[in-house]
């Protein structure tokens, strides 16, 4: 009778707390922003901006490049108003929260309006910032404005490597893009 009771206030504790979410299945409304564990200092900068849209430009977009250098970075260009854009949203906050310590991750919010991009990032907050791209013109410079989803993988020399169009459907097929583009 103890051990049960003890599991139900446990199960009650965590529930309350959000921590069931912090494994980036969809949360159906907002929660708490996860966060990458004890990432590097200059990872560390990036994700201290962590469910945040900002507005940008090219220049803002380049300057973040060149502060990532060193480390292989990943771009996924999503918009609150596509279907398999928010299908793929947990995968990637998976796969940002498991593999954020070697990898950046960073958002291009891409031909979107303010409002719905920010309340979609309160429903399924993701431990990376998302750069605000109203026209499109920098999925455009990164070569990833024909369709959507798109996710651009930069090398650690900050090279463009691959450039993958529509959906991820599983965090297996992330990692394989990771171990094959993101070295």
């Amino acid at each position: 009778m103890a051990l049960a009771t003890a599991a139900a206030c446990l199960a009650l504790a965590i529930g309350a707390s959000g921590c069931e979410r912090s494994g980036g299945e969809s949360t159906g409304g907002a929660s708490a922003v996860p966060r990458v564990e004890r990432p590097p200092a200059r990872l560390a900068a990036l994700y201290r901006r962590a469910n945040a849209l900002v507005d940008a430009d090219r220049h803002t977009l380049a300057a973040q490049l060149r502060a990532l250098r060193g480390y292989p970075v990943v771009v996924n260009k999503w918009a609150s108003w596509c279907g398999p854009c928010r299908s793929e949203f947990p995968l990637l906050r998976r796969a940002a929260l498991r593999f954020g310590r070697q990898v950046a991750f960073l958002g291009l919010n891409s031909e979107d309006a303010r409002g719905p991009a920010r309340d979609f990032l309160r429903s399924e907050p993701v431990p990376y910032p998302s750069l605000r791209d109203a026209r499109g013109e920098l999925a455009a410079d990164l070569g990833a404005d024909r369709i959507f989803p798109a996710t651009v993988f930069f090398d650690r020399s900050g090279g463009r490597a691959h450039v993958k169009y529509g959906p991820y459907r599983s965090l297996a097929e992330i990692r394989t893009d990771l171990a094959r583009y993101a070295r």
